[in-house]
């Protein structure tokens, strides 16, 4: 009973009155309350799941990975590793990515298939282009005759604003 307020005895699950760690502080009224419920039964919010692994030093994504979605010509070339490099917007969400975490690609449209790839590299760029230009293009899955292509076909996907405001991430990647 490490914490002394959540504790698993046989096959029950007993929660005290009150969640409180050093870090992490609320209610099981509070909890509840912007809870999702899943089957009628209410489970903690992804936000709140993370503020309270946070508080307690248990934030990796080693073995929760981050999940992704390609389109089907993309992942196919990663499948068959002829791809090694993502490119990706440089948002909120990749700023978090680090190297050593796994990422979970699920192609697009039906999301079915998936394929698990670990970071080994980031480079952070202010442009597609300027990332593009720097990388060999055998690690996008292309030949270099082919960046010309990759610099303009990039913007179906991403727009030149998001470029601006956010930057551009290359992930090097491996599977696993």
């Amino acid at each position: 009973m490490r914490w002394g307020k959540i504790f698993l005895l046989g096959n029950e699950v007993e929660i005290g009155t009150k969640l409180d760690w050093e870090n992490y502080s609320t209610t099981v009224e509070e909890a509840i309350k912007t809870a999702t419920i899943i089957d009628g039964v209410p489970f903690l919010n992804l936000q709140e799941t993370i503020k309270f692994k946070k508080a307690i030093g248990r934030e990796d994504s080693k073995n929760h990975p981050i999940q992704m979605k390609l389109q089907e010509k993309p992942f196919d070339l990663i499948k068959k590793g002829a791809k090694i490099l993502e490119l990706r917007l440089y948002d909120a969400k990749r700023k978090n990515i680090k190297i050593g975490d796994v990422i979970e690609f699920s192609k697009l449209p039906e999301l079915v298939e998936k394929i698990s790839v670990q970071v080994i590299g980031l480079l952070v760029c202010k442009t597609f282009a300027e990332l593009i230009e720097d990388m060999p293009a055998k690690y996008l899955g292309y030949t270099e005759p082919d960046k010309e292509y990759l610099k303009t076909s990039i913007y179906e996907i991403y727009s030149k604003e998001e470029e601006g405001k956010y930057g551009v991430l290359g992930i090097r990647i491996k599977l696993v």
